[in-house]
This record gives C-alpha cells, sequence and structure tokens, in this order.
C-alpha cells in the first residue's frame, strides 16, 4: 500500500503539475507528498521528475513510468469498484461535453461497454470541439484534446492520440498527391477554424505551413466527412482517421511527416462528493484508453507550440 500511495503521489504531482497542488488534492502535506516521490525514484533508481524552484517535468524514465503507473491505478480503482457492496446499483445521468467526432466514434463505443455492466446509467451529451464550462453548463465531466489542461480543473490524462493528414483517394487523383509540405500550399486543405496552421516534423524539426481551403469548419467531424466528399486534405486525429484508413475511404498524405501528438484528458471541476457513476465511468475509461492512439510507423512528439 505505501508503494501504491507513492505512485498515486507521483502520478497526481504530474496531473496537477506541482507538489503543492498535489498534496491540496490528495489531502497530504507537501513534505509527504515529496517523500513519497522520491522513495518511488530510489525503488526505481531513475529520477523521475526533473524538479527546479519554478518549474517541474517529466524525464525520458519518468514518462515511461507513468505509462505503466496510470493502468495500475486503473485498476485498482476497478477493483474497489468491483469489491462494493453488489446491491449498490449505479443509476442516473451523467452529463458530458466531448468533440463531435470523438463522440462519434471511440466515446460511444466505451459508453455501449459501460451501459452492458451499469444498464441504469443515462448519458448527455454536449459535442462540440469548442471548450464548454462546466460549471455554467452543469457538466459532471469533459472530453478534452490539449498539451495542458486547464490548471483550475481536476485532470485525468486517457491516452495521447496523433494526428494524420489524409484526403481520398479521388481528390488525390484528381488534384495530385503532395510529396514535400510546401506542396499544400497548392491544394484545398480542410481547416479547423482555430487552426489555420498545420506544423509537420521531419526527423524532429518542425515545419509550420499556413493552410488555405475552401472549407473551414469548427469540428473536425465536418472536416472528415468534407475530405470523404472529396472536397480536400485534412489533418484528423487517428481516432476518426484510422478506420476510415482502414476501409481505404481516404488515404495518407505526406506519410513519412510526422504531427503534434495531443493527450486526452477527462476534467472535472472536484473530486469532492464526485457522484460514484461518475468516477466508475472516469475508472472505465482510463482502464480501456491507457494505450495511445498512434500511426503504427509515427512516434509521439508533444508540441504545444505546434
Amino acid at each position: 500500500m505505501d508503494r501504491l500511495d507513492a505512485i498515486q503521489a507521483f502520478v497526481t504531482v504530474v496531473d496537477r503539475g506541482s507538489f503543492s497542488r498535489a498534496a491540496d488534492a490528495l489531502g497530504r502535506s507537501r513534505l509527504q507528498v515529496s517523500r513519497q516521490v522520491k522513495s518511488l525514484e530510489d525503488w526505481l533508481q531513475v529520477r523521475l521528475l526533473h524538479r527546479t524552484t519554478r518549474s517541474l517535468s517529466l524525464t525520458e524514465e519518468g514518462e515511461r513510468a507513468l505509462r505503466h503507473f496510470e493502468p495500475i491505478l486503473s485498476q485498482q480503482a476497478a477493483l474497489k469498484l468491483d469489491m462494493q457492496d453488489s446491491r449498490v446499483i449505479l443509476r442516473g445521468a451523467i452529463r458530458i461535453a466531448a468533440p463531435v467526432g470523438l463522440a462519434q466514434g471511440l466515446l460511444m463505443q466505451a459508453i455501449a461497454r459501460f451501459n452492458q455492466q451499469y444498464p441504469e446509467i443515462d448519458f448527455d451529451l454536449v459535442l462540440s470541439d469548442r471548450y464548454a464550462p462546466l460549471a455554467e453548463q452543469r457538466l459532471d465531466l469533459a472530453l478534452r484534446y490539449s498539451h495542458q489542461p486547464d490548471e483550475h480543473l481536476i485532470a485525468r490524462r486517457l491516452m495521447s492520440i496523433g494526428s494524420v493528414l489524409c484526403a481520398s483517394p479521388d481528390y488525390l487523383h484528381r488534384a495530385g498527391t503532395p510529396s514535400e509540405p510546401l506542396h499544400l500550399l497548392g491544394h484545398s486543405c480542410l481547416v479547423h477554424l482555430e487552426r489555420s496552421r498545420w506544423t509537420l516534423f521531419r526527423e524532429q524539426q518542425p515545419i509550420p505551413i499556413e493552410v488555405r481551403g475552401h472549407i473551414k469548419a469548427n469540428e473536425l467531424a465536418t472536416l472528415k466527412n468534407a475530405a470523404l466528399a472529396h472536397q480536400g486534405i485534412a489533418a484528423l486525429p487517428c481516432d476518426l482517421a484510422n478506420p476510415l484508413l482502414d476501409q481505404g475511404l481516404l488515404v495518407r498524405v505526406l506519410p513519412q511527416y510526422q504531427l503534434s501528438t495531443q493527450a486526452l484528458w477527462a476534467v472535472y471541476l472536484s473530486r469532492s462528493y464526485q457522484q460514484a457513476r461518475v468516477r466508475a465511468f472516469i475508472d472505465f475509461l482510463a482502464q480501456h484508453w491507457h494505450d495511445d492512439l498512434m500511426p503504427a510507423d509515427l512516434q509521439p512528439i508533444d508540441n504545444s507550440d505546434a
């Protein structure tokens, strides 16, 4: 249990971005959290965190350890939930904000599996690529793609999701297939209203491209549908793109270049008095989504400026 407590301390420090905020979240002293993380480093004989007076960041070993620790905590939470009194029936509604494309794919699949276990839980989905205010819209939680979640919210990392450039075979047959990033300037690019710059990477070197096209939208699902309608090249997260690539409805463009990676987070206002059904669903997502979703030939790149 001491080691589990230390793992929980380390993961919370990473989630909250500081020892002080982690201590507040866990109800422990800052010194106790610091000692627990140090004990974990001593056990593994590696440094997990770079510490300065003003910043905190993961070492390479810390990133690897985090990928192992998060499933351990998810399994612990799932075990505890499973061992609770079987007479306790989870019921009621969970109100969730999520991106449209995520809801149409991964989230809907997760809800279907979750409802097999808890059929008396309902879901109210607020769908938009824009960040919905949790308090104003009475949300129990939100699922967000982000390099760094809002520090005022409780956040739990679910997975990392890569992105790919893709287009329909018909569009590429008509317009030609780009072989280098600058060729994108001569193509119709399907642009998110808030992300008109695409940053591609080759051997870790960023190549920013100010893309343009005749269709812009504030939702990735709409851009996906435009790509399927042969309207241009889209930058889509792998959860949206992979099924269409597997079916041959879309094909990769510039596969030798990478796009930046974002994490998928579950964010909520407070751990205090959180309904059991919400905790159960977050634990379920963490358990089922702990594997990163990346193109098989790419290494994740997390670049907050991209």
